[in-house]
This record gives C-alpha cells, sequence and structure tokens, in this order.
C-alpha cells in the first residue's frame, strides 16, 4: 500500500470536521465588524507577549553594560539614518553567550526612545518563546500599538478575512505586514517617512531550521524587491550551518559578528571589576575594602576569556542571594576553577559547563530529583509549558509540591534560574538566564549525569498528565452523579490536590491547571512518539477515554493512539475488533452515522500508516472508511476516519457510548460526503 502525505498533514485535515460542534466564536467575533479597539483584543491570543522588548517574563533583561559594546551599538543606531543606506536588514551573529541579547535589547530600546521601534521578538527555546506561528501576530500586535494608522488598517483587513491569523506565516506576513505599510507608504502617511526597526533575537532558537530560514527569506524578499520599504530588519543568532548558508545567499543583507577580540576582553574586565564593587557595596559586614584579591578577580577574568556568559554565571553564582556569603562563593569558585585549569579548560564555554557542573554538584542527593522535574517542565515546553505554566506558582501546584519543598529544590539554581519570590509567584514565571543552560543540561558529553534526557521527561510529564487527568475525571464523575452514560471533564471552581494556594488565588490556579490538562495532555504523546514506557501505558489502561472529547483537542487523541501502535502494536488498548457489549453498542452508532454504509470497514490502512514513526497518509488513489477503539468498558470510544482519495480530503469522528450521533451530526456526515462524491 503506497501512502505519501505526511501524518500532520493529514491530521490537519482532520482538525476542521472534528471540531463541527466547537461553537465558531471566532467568526462571530466580527459578526458586527471590528472596531480599531478590538484588534489589539483579537491578535493577543496568537502573539507571545513574553517575547516583547519590554516583557514582565524578561525583566530584567539582558543589557549591554554601561561602557561595554560601544562600538557595535554606535553602528547599528547610526544605521538607522544612514542616507543612501544600501543594507535594510542586517545580521549580528556570534556563539552562545556573546552578548548578543544584551546588544538587540540595548538596540530596542534605543529604537523606542526615538520612536522607531516597530517590534521586536526575543526567542527563547527553554522559556517557551519559540513557536513560529506567534511571530508575525506578535510583530503586528506591536505595530498596532506603535502607529494608529497601521492599526485602522489591521482592523480593516481582520474584518474582511477573520480566519487570517489561522493561515500560512506567509501568507499572515504578505497581508498582516508588508501590504499595509506599502499602502501607508504609498499614501504618503507620514508615521512612515522613517523606518520603523523589527528585531528578532535568538533566531536559532525559533522551533525548527526550517521556520528559522522561513523568516530570513521572507523579510529577504521584501529587501531586495521593495526598496525603501518601510522597515528595517535585524535578526539575531548563532552562526548555525544552516543559518550561515542562508544568509551566504543574501547580497542584500549586512553582517556583523560578535568576536572574543580585544574589546571584549576590555567590556568584560569592565563588566567583572564592576559588578565585584556592586557586590561589595551591597554586602559592607561580610566583604572588605579591597576584596575581592586580585589574584581571584585575574583567576574569574582568565576562565571568562572575553565571553560575557561566563562572567555573568560567575558574578550570579558568587552573589547567591540564598547563600548571602560572597566571600565564601567567591572562595569556592575559584578553587573550583584553578582545579580545572590545571586539568585544561580548552574553551570559554567549557568553562561555563564546569561551572554549571559545580552549580549542580552542590545540589543535596535528597533534593536532585525534584529539581530535576521541575526543570524537566521548563526544559521541555512543547509538551509542558504554556499560557497556564507560565506561573511559577501554578507549575508548583501541577507538580504537587509544597512551596518550601519548591523553592528548597530551586535554592542552588538562582545563578542560573530566575526565581519569583513567593509572593510574586502567580504573576511571574521561573525562566532559564540564558539558553546554554538548558544546551547544557540536554548533551550527556556536557552535563554527564545531570542530563535530563528527553525519555526521562517524557516519563515525567506524561504520568504528571495523566495523574491529572484522573482527577479531573473523578470530580467529573461526582459532579454527574446518578449519570450512567457520560463521563465528563468538568471545570471544578476548586480543584483538588492543589498544594499552594492561597484562598484568593486557589479559582485562578484551578483554571489554569485545568486548562493545561484540557490542551495539553494528548499532545504529549506527540512530543514522545520515539519513547516507549510500560509505566505511561499502564496508567493509559485505567483512563476513562470519554472525556477526550470534551478537551480542546480531541483530534490529538490519534497522537495517542500511533504512540500506542508504534511501541505496544499487540496490546488491546487499541483495537480493529470489537470485543465486548460496548464496542459493538459503538459500531451501532457508526450504522446511523454512516446511514448503514456497506464500505465502513474496521482500521487496516490506517494501522499501517499509524503505526510507523514517520508516518504518512494514505495516497489519492484511495477513499475508505475505517474504524478504531480506544480503552476499555465503559471508557472506550471509537474513532471513525474517512478518508476521500480523489479530492484528498478527510475526517474523522469521535463516539462514545452514551451518546449517540446526533442529527446534526449525521446530516454534517453526509453533507461532507455528498461535497466530495461530486467533487471527485
Amino acid at each position: 500500500m503506497q501512502f505519501t502525505m505526511p501524518f500532520d498533514t493529514f491530521l490537519d485535515n482532520l482538525t476542521s470536521h472534528i471540531r463541527d460542534f466547537i461553537p465558531a466564536s471566532f467568526t462571530d467575533y466580527f459578526s458586527g465588524g471590528t472596531p480599531d479597539a478590538k484588534v489589539l483584543d483579537l491578535l493577543h491570543p496568537h502573539t507571545n507577549p513574553d517575547a516583547a522588548m519590554d516583557s514582565s517574563a524578561r525583566d530584567p533583561p539582558p543589557r549591554c553594560h554601561p561602557g561595554t559594546r560601544v562600538n557595535i551599538n554606535e553602528k547599528l543606531v547610526g544605521w538607522l539614518d544612514v542616507l543612501g543606506r544600501d543594507r535594510d536588514m542586517r545580521w549580528l551573529y556570534g556563539p552562545a553567550g556573546t552578548g548578543k541579547s544584551a546588544i538587540a535589547q540595548t538596540f530596542a530600546e534605543a529604537c523606542f526612545e526615538m520612536a522607531r521601534l516597530g517590534g521586536t521578538f526575543f526567542f527563547s527555546r527553554p522559556n517557551g518563546r519559540d513557536k513560529p506561528e506567534t511571530v508575525v501576530p506578535s510583530l503586528v500586535y506591536q505595530l498596532c500599538i506603535n502607529c494608529e494608522a497601521y492599526k485602522t488598517i489591521i482592523a480593516s483587513v481582520l474584518a474582511s478575512d477573520p480566519q487570517l491569523l489561522q493561515k500560512a506565516i506567509s501568507v499572515q506576513f504578505k497581508r498582516l505586514i508588508i501590504e499595509p505599510l506599502l499602502k501607508l507608504q504609498a499614501d504618503g502617511h507620514p508615521s512612515v517617512r522613517k523606518p520603523f526597526v523589527i528585531l528578532l533575537d535568538g533566531l536559532d532558537e525559533c522551533a525548527g531550521a526550517q521556520s528559522q530560514c522561513q523568516f530570513i527569506k521572507l523579510i529577504s524578499e521584501t529587501v531586495r524587491l521593495k526598496r525603501g520599504f518601510p522597515i528595517l530588519w535585524l535578526l539575531c543568532s548563532r552562526p548555525e550551518p544552516h543559518l550561515k548558508h542562508t544568509f551566504s545567499r543574501i547580497p542584500e543583507c549586512g553582517r556583523e559578528e560578535l568576536l572574543l577580540d580585544p574589546e571584549s576582553y576590555e567590556d568584560v574586565t569592565r563588566f567583572l571589576r564592576d559588578k565585584f564593587v556592586e557586590i561589595r557595596d551591597e554586602n559592607p559586614y561580610t566583604t572588605t575594602p579591597d576584596w575581592p584579591p586580585e589574584a581571584q578577580f585575574n583567576v574569574i577574568l582568565r576562565v571568562s576569556s572575553g565571553h560575557f556568559q561566563v562572567a555573568t554565571v560567575a558574578v550570579n553564582y558568587v552573589n547567591d542571594p540564598i547563600a548571602r556569603d560572597p566571600v565564601k562563593q567567591l572562595n569556592t569558585l575559584v578553587a573550583f576553577l584553578e582545579g580545572a585549569e590545571k586539568i585544561g579548560i580548552d574553551n570559554p564555554l567549557a568553562a561555563l559547563d564546569l561551572i554549571y557542573t559545580r552549580i549542580f554538584s552542590e545540589i543535596p542527593d535528597e533534593t536532585l530529583p525534584i529539581t530535576r522535574q521541575i526543570l524537566a517542565l521548563l526544559l521541555f515546553p512543547s509538551i509542558s509549558v504554556g499560557n497556564r505554566l507560565d506561573s511559577a506558582q501554578t507549575l508548583c501546584n501541577f507538580l504537587r509540591l509544597e512551596q518550601n519543598i519548591f523553592y528548597s529544590a530551586l535554592s542552588m539554581l538562582h545563578s542560573v534560574v530566575q526565581v519569583p519570590a513567593p509572593e510574586d509567584a502567580y504573576d511571574k514565571r521561573l525562566s532559564f538566564y540564558h539558553a546554554s543552560f538548558g544546551d547544557y543540561l540536554r548533551d550527556p558529553i556536557r552535563s554527564g549525569k545531570f542530563t535530563l534526557k528527553d525519555d526521562w521527561a517524557f516519563d515525567v510529564v506524561a504520568k504528571t498528565y495523566l495523574d491529572w487527568y484522573q482527577v479531573l475525571t473523578v470530580s467529573s464523575e461526582s459532579d454527574n452523579s446518578g449519570i450512567t452514560g457520560e463521563r465528563r471533564l468538568s471545570k471544578p471552581t476548586f480543584l483538588p490536590g492543589l498544594t499552594w494556594s492561597p484562598a484568593h488565588l486557589t479559582e485562578s490556579i484551578s483554571s489554569d491547571v485545568i486548562e493545561q490538562i484540557h490542551t495539553k495532555v494528548l499532545t504529549t504523546f506527540k512530543w514522545g512518539l520515539k519513547y516507549k514506557n510500560d509505566k505511561v501505558l499502564a496508567r493509559l489502561r485505567d483512563i476513562d477515554f470519554r472525556p477526550i472529547l470534551q478537551t480542546e483537542e480531541p483530534d490529538k487523541l490519534i497522537y495517542l493512539i500511533r504512540w500506542i501502535l508504534i511501541h505496544y502494536p499487540s496490546d488491546d488498548i487499541v483495537r480493529a475488533e470489537p470485543s465486548n457489549d460496548v464496542d459493538f453498542q459503538l459500531l451501532e452508532y457508526v450504522k446511523l452515522l454512516t446511514n448503514n454504509a456497506s464500505d465502513v470497514e474496521n482500521a487496516n490502512i490506517l494501522f499501517q500508516s499509524w503505526s510507523q514513526e514517520e508516518s504518512p497518509a494514505p495516497d489519492g488513489t484511495l477513499s475508505f472508511k475505517e474504524f478504531c477503539f480506544v480503552g476499555y468498558d465503559q471508557g472506550a470510544v471509537l474513532i471513525l476516519v474517512t478518508w476521500c482519495g480523489p479530492t484528498r480530503d478527510s475526517r474523522a469522528d469521535m463516539l462514545n457510548v452514551g451518546n449517540p450521533p446526533s442529527k446534526e451530526q449525521i446530516s454534517k456526515y453526509q453533507a461532507w460526503l455528498d461535497k466530495n462524491r461530486n467533487v471527485s
């Protein structure tokens, strides 16, 4: 049997049909037109506010230390108003930890002061700011704030096409950025007489090399084809091979390389001296006027080798707010680094890894497992961190940790993780100071026994989600007592099992955790597709799958089915044949839905496709209706997938016992079949 379409494309085709009964609130929003005032409300759900220059999530952001990086900052500011400028696009690049984000932040703030800032997106993989689909809406949101005339145009564009924010990135880029600004320019509007600046920092941390290169190409095509366009583009990243290759083919793009040169050594020296003075002034009772000793200072300086990130982590370690003993901290760090120097440190990043290892080695053995659990949730945002776990306090409750245990597990990480105070923990998130810490944790060569492996993280995250799912299901069962045919995931005001929840926050934290389960429990299995886990399977055996149909993304149940088929193909938790009375009742529902169609069969083609890690979908020569069962007894559900090969259209319908298909559902299904028959 031949399959040609990638699985994710196949699943996307299913999604619109599986949501037939979800209210079209997005479209309803426009029923009375779109006033300018509502544009920001409409854009907001599609943005990542944390990626903006002035977001609270990045506070305090990295900035250039006074008196450092003077030349590059002057060059960038001067670029804004160069007469006859031949480069409207620049690439600022350098290895990890050379200060790219600090330069980007400083330049963005300067542009803001001059009313020249259009928008920024500061990517950060470990902090969940890496989703490419949020980039254009985020920039559009900021441009709307910074240019009122632009916002008026965007209001009109979105009113005429309410689904534009669900379309491809390239379409959004053209319709929401290029065309509106060209219109303002053609009209001679004063707001675009001087170009705005759009800045993308940490582009190498955007999810997927293909997406990274797509942004570069979209921007470069604009620069090449639309000379004088009222945007200047600054892109900052590490010099990854695929990025170097892409930029090498763009003659219209200027380049600024950050080198570890004499200027960077001087800048790091200034930074270290000023920071040690600050530490000394803040600790007058534990430091002497001549602290630190010059010999110790020189060890830190020598190991830093002009590398800002090494110097920053060293300073944070010495000034640890929990230890509150900078003299002891410096003595410990210097002794450790001197010992490492005797073995040999071949580059500054090796020294950085040594400092990270030293930090981890100070975590007590009994605390380390909990620390690792917390970091797993931070490190794998694609499966865990979303809008609802961006609160440190919600994350603590999600992991079912008491407040004191949570903070104790983080007590040795203040030099590398930004930990909000308890009074700010609901409004602020945990975040890595630098992406290099996440890189270290995921690389077994660098972090050794402290490595956070993907399969281990999947174990932690999947079991946590499934445990909470069970809590919600049990809670829902009690809410629906007396109803035998239906089980739902309700949204109780006060969620049982919270561990750190003051009365005034209990409802909010409950809502956050519940929303996280509704939106992420199934996506976990997409990320964990490669990892077999018997303990996770054991938890799935006890799951009632009916409430899955009430989650935000019921179509993602197919990810879980694929995970089971790949790793446990003979397990009957997913099956093509009915095995009990409930299964046979579900087959009767299929007959109702399909009007007793004779071509409905149990899963064969689908199982062949879904049991492969790189799962394609059927080609255009096939048409079929296939079903399978997931779960046991009353908790089972049936999935019917209908595929029309000639039109390459497909749909999935999910059925559970006690809820026969309604007349509306049957009518929509038959209308879909008729449409595809007519086309084919």
